[in-house]
C-alpha cells in the first residue's frame, strides 16, 4: 500500500476525525464504533466512576471488565486473602498471588493497573460496615455488588436508597446467577424483594457450601458490566431490571407471577408506592438464597434457562 492510500484509508476510517491522543483512541477504538458507545458515550466512561464491594468471583471479572472498558475510576473493596480455592473461577487472580496470601484489593489493583494505566484504580482492604459505609461509597457514580451475604448487600441497599445512586446486585451459586439493575425511586429495591420475612431461615447456601461452576460467574458478571456500562455511558433506555441465568431447569419451569408490592418496610417505599413487581422476583432471591429450584418437568432436559425483560443498547 503507498503512503496516499494509507492516508486515505485513514481519513475514511468513521472515527479518524476524533482529536483524541493515539493511544487513548487505538485502545478504545472497536468500542466506540459500536453505536451504543460512540465518542460520547466513551467520554462519558471516561469521566466516570464505580466502587466494587467485594472482589471474589463476580466481583473481581467486572473489576476487569470495566477497567477494560475505560471507566475512569475504580474502586474495589474486600477483606478477604486470595487462596488456592479460588483460582478455579477467580479470574484475575492466579498461583502466585494464592502462594503469597495477597489481600484480594492489592492483587486486584495490581492486576487492573497493569490491564489499565490510564484510569485511577484503587484497592482497599476492608469489610464494609455501617460505621464505613459512607466513607467507601461516597462520591461514585454506582455501586456494583460482588459480595457473598445478603448482610453486606442489604447495606449496599440502604446506602444507595438514601443517597440515590443506582447499584447493581449479582449473585452465583451452583449453577445458577441473577443480576438486579436497582435505580432508587424507579425501580424496587432489594428490600423490596427479599423482605425479612422472606429471609432464609438457617445458613445461606453459598459457594463454601454447595460450590459453584466458573461459566456462571462469568456470565454474571458480563452481565452486571453490562448495565454497569450502560448506566455510565448514559444509555439508560436500555437497562434490564432482572436478569436469570440457571443451568439444568427445564424451559417448562413454572414460576408464579401474581403481583408483589413494595414491602412497607422498604426504604423505597414510600418514594414509589405505586410500584409493584412479579412475585417470580422475590421467589428467585429466596431460591438463590435456599436450595436450588428443581424443573417442573424432570424428564425433560436443557442445558441453560434465560429469562430476561432486555432491550439492545443503541
Amino acid at each position: 500500500m503507498n503512503m496516499q492510500s494509507h492516508r486515505a484509508d485513514r481519513t475514511a476510517h468513521p472515527l479518524s476525525f476524533l482529536p483524541k491522543d493515539v493511544a487513548s483512541f487505538e485502545r478504545y477504538s472497536r468500542q466506540m464504533l459500536f453505536a451504543g458507545i460512540g465518542e460520547s458515550g466513551q467520554q462519558r466512561l471516561a469521566s466516570s466512576s464505580a466502587v466494587i464491594v467485594g472482589c471474589g468471583a463476580i466481583g473481581a471479572s467486572t473489576a476487569a471488565l470495566l477497567a477494560r472498558a475505560g471507566v475512569g475510576r475504580l474502586r474495589i473493596l474486600d477483606r478477604d486473602f486470595v487462596e488456592p480455592s479460588n483460582l478455579q473461577r477467580q479470574a484475575l487472580f492466579d498461583e502466585s498471588d494464592a502462594r503469597e496470601s495477597l489481600p484480594k484489593a492489592v492483587a486486584a489493583q495490581q492486576k487492573l493497573r497493569a490491564i489499565n494505566s490510564a484510569i485511577s484504580i484503587e484497592g482497599i482492604v476492608a469489610d464494609l460496615t455501617p460505621q464505613n459505609a459512607h466513607e467507601l461509597l461516597s462520591g461514585f457514580d454506582l455501586l456494583l455488588d460482588g459480595t457473598d451475604n445478603f448482610e453486606a448487600r442489604f447495606l449496599l441497599n440502604d446506602y444507595a436508597v438514601k443517597h440515590n445512586r443506582p447499584w447493581i446486585y449479582a449473585a452465583a451459586v451452583g449453577s445458577y446467577g441473577v443480576t438486579l439493575t436497582i435505580r432508587p425511586g424507579r425501580t424496587a429495591c432489594l428490600a423490596c424483594l427479599l423482605e425479612v420475612a422472606d429471609a432464609p431461615a438457617g445458613v445461606e447456601e453459598t459457594c463454601d457450601t454447595i460450590g459453584v461452576l466458573a461459566p456462571i460467574v462469568q456470565l454474571v458478571s458480563s452481565l452486571e458490566s453490562a448495565e454497569a456500562l450502560k448506566l455510565l455511558a448514559g444509555k439508560e433506555d436500555a437497562l434490564k431490571f432482572l436478569e436469570i441465568l440457571t443451568a439444568g431447569v427445564a424451559p417448562g419451569a413454572n414460576f408464579p407471577t401474581s403481583t408483589a408490592r413494595h414491602s412497607p418496610t422498604s426504604p423505597c417505599a414510600a418514594a414509589i408506592p405505586s410500584k409493584s413487581t412479579s412475585a417470580l422476583v422475590r421467589l428467585i432471591f429466596r431460591l438463590l438464597a435456599r436450595a436450588l429450584p428443581r424443573p417442573s418437568n424432570p424428564s425433560a432436559t436443557t442445558n441453560s434457562f434465560f429469562v430476561s425483560a432486555s432491550r439492545p443498547m443503541r
